[in-house]
């Protein structure tokens, strides 16, 4: 196993050590979450963690696959055909969601809504210091 440094060694490489803080977050109430335009080609490690999602319009036939699963929809057969479609064809500004942390099962399934724009300006490093609070660096 490589470490970060490139030897050889027992260290582990950055993917296996992102994989392990998305598989184990949760049990040290961290959350963590993945905003990409390919979802194909992040470690399957956190694909396999991230429970929630949100999504816009896919071309690429490999991130339709992976986000077909992740919609508990077939990812491949005819009947799920028109769900393929509809990923790369959503209108703008609509999103498709799923959020499967209910016990309702009519809750965990994937639904259309349109995000609400906010008309606000966006905070400064410093206004975000002050509410949440600064990082001293010292090196």
């Amino acid at each position: 196993t490589k470490s970060k440094g490139g030897e050889e060694g027992g260290g582990t490489d950055i993917a296996e050590q992102f994989g392990a803080q998305f598989r184990d977050g949760r049990k040290y109430g961290a959350r963590f979450y993945v905003v990409t335009q390919a979802p194909s080609l992040i470690s399957q490690d956190i694909i396999s963690s991230c429970t929630n999602i949100t999504l816009g319009f896919l071309k690429n036939p490999d991130d339709k696959d992976l986000i077909m699963a992740a919609l508990a929809r077939s990812e491949k057969g005819f009947r799920d055909e028109e769900w393929r479609r509809f990923i790369d064809d959503i209108p703008i500004g609509m999103a498709i969601g799923r959020y499967p942390y209910t016990m309702d099962r009519r809750m965990q399934r994937p639904i259309l809504f349109r995000p609400l724009m906010l008309d606000v300006p966006e905070p400064s490093d410093d206004d975000i210091e002050k509410r949440l609070g600064g990082i001293r660096l010292h090196g």
